[in-house]
């Protein structure tokens, strides 16, 4: 589930949590605890939007959604990308 869910945020981007339970047929209880324990393991990291954001309105990617306020947003790092490539090579079922 972890790595669907990493999955999931590096391919669309912006997605919000309600979504991304639906789009992996579980809870959004669910979706928090895995994005919960993603930040845990630092493949996550979080960053807010809106007033008090450091990035010029221009060059952010969640412009159009933001309206200044305050929005929790997440991005992989560097460490949750590799797991994400190690994850992606395994095979399914």
């Amino acid at each position: 589930m972890l790595g669907d869910i990493l999955r999931i945020i590096n391919e669309d981007g912006y997605i919000s949590r309600f979504r991304l339970a639906g789009k992996l047929n579980i809870s959004k209880g669910l979706v928090d605890e895995g994005i919960n324990q993603l930040l845990r393991r630092g493949y996550l990291l979080a960053d807010n939007t809106g007033e008090g954001c450091s990035a010029f309105c221009t060059r952010c990617p969640f412009a159009n959604n933001c309206g200044r306020k305050i929005v929790k947003v997440f991005r992989i790092s560097a460490k949750g990308s590799g797991f994400l490539k190690r994850f992606e090579k395994q095979p399914s079922g």
